[in-house]
């Protein structure tokens, strides 16, 4: 779809030259045709016309062509195959004239155009080019974003990886890229060179996206303050991505305080044999940490928390449950102690209820209840 100048065999006064935009033709797009006509003599030449020749294949469904400009349709009725276009009628010596057509393909492949400059002088054309356009098919991408780590300590770095894929076989996302949206309570470490935005907004191009190709942008993050935040991921390309639902992601961090090294931890001492095994209702931040409050839409899925000690005693039992979920989660032993992570439903509302048995034999239980965007 470059330019062209006409055959210098034919010793003309005018030459003319066409360009086509977009540079690449997807599917469906209208290509635009400019000829530029210059008069390289030292007469002026009358009556210039430029034609617009559609070269069609009788074996597939024929493109159409047309002009915003004052132009003669030549062919079959409402679908002429060449346009031929009043320049000028009055053209000096040296002067410069454009004339545009747009074309559209209702299939893929090659479609060439004839365009030529004619003053009227003259019986046969004094400048001619042949213009060809491909139209390719339309790619189709998809994003997946993940991160190294589920939950970090209040201080700590996470990487954050968007793997984008373009899912087709025979076509090019032109122009792929990828935008990380990040929340406030996150500071950026690293970005690759090419990433511009800002802090809160990183673009990160990731060039043409051949066929069945994949590409990946890394970032990493720091919080300091704890609870959960999400970042989220869109790729896009050079037009309307077939199934946006596929093009976007999020992932969700929980932030979490780091471990009490102040002081030894104190070695357990027997459960005395009089204490109550009977649960006590206790606060949900009481029992866990790592956990979002109750008073904000939540946009996580997946929460990430601990289970606290009571006065310096651990808890050696735990059982969970979620709304909707059929199975109850237990930790034993030391599992009790670890960060673990809970699944949430899609959307509405989800209680999360624990019961928690300490080493001294003490059970408490506590429940909240998270409101879902």
């Amino acid at each position: 779809m470059g330019a062209a100048l006409a055959p210098g065999a034919w010793a003309a006064p005018l030459t003319v030259t066409v360009s086509g935009t977009p540079d690449h033709l997807i599917g469906g797009d209208l290509a635009t045709l400019t000829a530029t006509v210059t008069n390289l003599t030292g007469s002026d030449a009358q009556n210039v016309r430029v034609s617009f020749s559609l070269i069609v294949d009788p074996f597939v469904p024929p493109p159409t062509i047309s002009s915003a400009a004052s132009c003669i349709g030549i062919g079959p009725s409402g679908h002429p195959l060449t346009l031929s276009c009043l320049l000028a009628s009055g053209f000096p010596a040296g002067a410069t004239g454009q004339i545009s057509a747009d074309v559209s393909n209702p299939g893929l492949g090659e479609v060439p155009v004839d365009v030529a400059a004619t003053p009227e002088s003259g019986a046969d054309p004094s400048a001619y080019i042949r213009w060809r356009g491909t139209w390719e098919p339309k790619a189709d991408t998809k994003l997946d974003l993940s991160s190294n780590a589920e939950s970090i300590q209040t201080g700590g770095q996470v990487t954050i990886r968007a793997l984008v894929t373009n899912t087709t076989a025979e076509a090019t996302a032109y122009g792929a890229l990828v935008k990380f949206s990040i929340p406030p309570e996150a500071t950026v470490v690293s970005r690759p060179d090419d990433c511009t935005g800002t802090a809160l907004s990183l673009v990160c191009p990731l060039g043409d996206l051949g066929p069945s190709l994949t590409a990946q942008r890394l970032i990493v993050l720091r919080s300091t303050q704890e609870g959960a935040f999400t970042v989220l991921g869109t790729t896009t390309w050079a037009r309307p991505d077939p199934t946006i639902v596929d093009t976007q992601g999020q992932v969700t961090v929980t932030v979490v305080a780091p471990p009490d090294t102040s002081t030894p931890e104190p070695t357990p001492t027997p459960a005395p044999t009089a204490v109550s095994t009977k649960a006590r209702a206790a606060g949900f931040g009481t029992l866990v940490t790592g956990a979002p409050g109750t008073r904000r839409c939540i946009r996580a899925r997946k929460l990430s928390i601990v289970l606290r000690s009571i006065k310096n005693v651990d808890p050696v039992r735990a059982t969970i449950k979620v709304t909707g979920r059929k199975r109850a989660l237990v930790l034993k032993g030391s599992k009790a102690r670890r960060p673990f992570t809970l699944k949430l439903p899609r959307s509405g509302k989800a209680t999360v209820s624990l019961t928690v048995t300490l080493e001294s034999g003490r059970r408490y239980t506590a429940k909240r209840t998270y409101r879902l965007c």
